[in-house]
């Protein structure tokens, strides 16, 4: 399973052209996903539904790399006719709360959100070629 790992870590790299410094937040993705798909060793039930003994809802999933806006709150969040969100790259899921994790490259840091608008059909390879101009 480790292998498969990396394989879906390299894919998911690659697929968004994400700089290799993201590989941490790849394979915490690859491995999220990996628990939540279904495996024959486990009598073709996913690792998340042997452990917490019911099916994981994928409602929720959603593909590394994708376009992402974070919406600002409190402090962060301006005058009235400032921006309502900061754009970024979906690249995971928070292992604390029912949050996603979101990459702001004009930051260069990851932040964990439950107010976030995940654009699937907008994909940072689509917009650019330079991970850092996504913005």
């Amino acid at each position: 399973r480790g292998t498969q790992k990396s394989h879906s870590t390299r894919a998911m790299l690659i697929d968004a052209k994400a700089p290799m410094f993201l590989w941490g937040e790849a394979i915490n993705t690859a491995n999220y996903l990996s628990n939540r798909s279904i495996n024959s060793a486990i009598e073709n039930r996913t690792p998340f539904e042997k452990w917490v003994l019911r099916k994981p809802c994928v409602n929720h999933l959603h593909t590394f790399g994708a376009k992402a806006f974070v919406l600002l709150k409190g402090p962060n969040k301006g005058s009235k006719f400032a921006a309502k969100a900061i754009t970024g790259v979906f690249v995971g899921y928070s292992d604390t709360s029912k949050a996603y994790r979101v990459f702001i490259p004009n930051k260069r840091r990851t932040l964990i959100s439950k107010d976030v608008r995940i654009v699937q059909t907008n994909f940072y390879s689509n917009t650019t070629d330079n991970f850092d101009n996504l913005t």
